[in-house]
Parts: structure tokens; sequence; C-alpha cells
């Protein structure tokens, strides 16, 4: 099990959908980056080769935010974090063969960030 935390909450699907390409081809990058770092500073080369096999996983999203958004904009919203997942390698594919389980959860609150739980 591999979890992570990014330093910024989900955005709404309607932020994603006005917004230029360019801001989500950034924000995915930011994802990446973020994962890539966290999987490097708390896991070990060993645990990093066992998040790399290739097997269907289930993910949790958990995101704390300054206001509650409707379960639809979350979803929406969390397509870059799941494209980022896919492209770090945790997630072979975000289709129902390799990604048997994805829940979204979320809280009002601060510190805003958003939480990735990997199995």
């Amino acid at each position: 099990m591999i979890k992570i935390q990014i330093s910024e909450p989900i955005p709404s699907l309607n932020k994603t959908l006005k917004a230029h390409w360019s801001v989500a081809r950034k924000r995915k990058l930011i994802y990446e980056n973020q994962i890539i770092k966290a999987l490097l500073v708390n896991y070990t080369h060993k645990e990093r080769q066992e998040a790399f096999k290739r097997i269907p996983r289930k993910v949790h999203i958990h995101s704390q935010r300054a206001r509650t958004l409707d379960v639809d904009n979350l979803f929406g919203g969390g397509k870059g974090l799941i494209d980022a997942l896919r492209a770090c390698s945790l997630i072979v594919d975000d289709n129902k063969d390799w990604l048997l389980e994805l829940n979204y959860t979320q809280d009002c609150g601060k510190p805003y960030f958003t939480k990735i739980v990997v199995e």
C-alpha cells in the first residue's frame, strides 16, 4: 500500500473545464513531480519496485479543501490526478480491468491537501 500526500486539493471540474489546455498540463506535471518526490522520500527501493508492479489496483483519494464540491465536480476534477498516477506507473491504466476501485472523499478545513492511497 502506497500513501502519498500532495500539497493542494483537487480542483473543481468547473474550474478545469474553463481552463486552457496548458493549465491542465502544468497541473498534471505538478502532480507527477509531487508523487515521484513522495515516493523517493518516503519509500525504499524495494517498496517502490513493489508499487510499480503491473497488477490491478484500488485507489482512494481524499481531498481536504475550503468547501465541499458536488460529487461530479470532485470526480471530474480528479482526472488529472488519475492521469498522473498512470504516468508515474502506480496504476497501469484507468479502465475497469486495471483500476478495480476508485473512491473519492472530501472534508473542509485547513491545511488544504490531497491524500492518495494506492492498494
